[in-house]
């Protein structure tokens, strides 16, 4: 299979799993609501990455190898490093929004409310809410989580389903490239007799 095609469907799985755990993300969701999602995106996963440092290896010249699979290495770990930057900061700006529309959170507390949810501090939320209102801060915690959620999903799944198109449509030859042409001074190797 061509390195574009194990690449670009890959993604396209990615995208797609991103995309139907955004429609089964509601605020009484559980875990197994996620599960068709995860595996499209694992699928994908599975399918791209294998060949991804080879089909690095292979669009660049034999004396270029190390260069390419560190290219690869490194925008892999900056790939890492500004998508959970980038998809923390969106979460975090939905789940503010959220908080603050929500009216059910005076305005002096509702950064402090969203940094603690989208912190991972949802419980502590729930616990420090006054008993006559933590019917109302468990509804927030939930629905505010669920829309950062959702919105990262979706953000991720067009993201990855863009790459797999662009991917499909630049990326082209088989595994390794084509081999290199002989030159007409090379000659061939002759055999060592022991």
């Amino acid at each position: 299979v061509a390195p574009g095609r194990s690449l670009g469907g890959g993604l396209l799985l990615v995208g797609a799993g991103a995309l139907v755990n955004a429609a089964m993300v509601t605020p009484d969701a559980d875990w197994t609501a996620f599960v068709p999602g995860l595996a499209l995106a694992g699928l994908g996963i599975g399918l791209a990455m294998p060949v991804l440092v080879s089909a690095a290896l292979g669009s660049a010249p034999p004396e270029r190898a190390g260069m390419a699979s560190g290219a690869v290495n490194t925008f892999r770990q900056l790939g890492y490093a500004l998508g959970i930057a980038v998809l923390g900061t969106v979460f975090a700006t939905r789940v503010r929004d959220m908080v603050d529309d929500s009216g059910t959170v005076p305005a002096r507390a509702a950064g402090q409310t969203a940094e603690a949810i989208s912190g991972g501090h949802a419980d502590a939320v729930i616990a420090t809410a006054p008993p006559a209102h933590a019917d109302a801060a468990r509804t927030l915690v939930h629905e505010s989580f669920a829309a950062g959620l959702d919105r990262i999903c979706l953000i991720s799944g067009i993201a990855a389903l863009v790459a797999g198109l662009l991917v499909l449509a630049v990326v082209r030859g088989g595994p390794g490239g084509a081999p290199p042409k002989p030159t007409p001074e090379q000659s061939p190797a002759e055999p060592i007799h022991a």
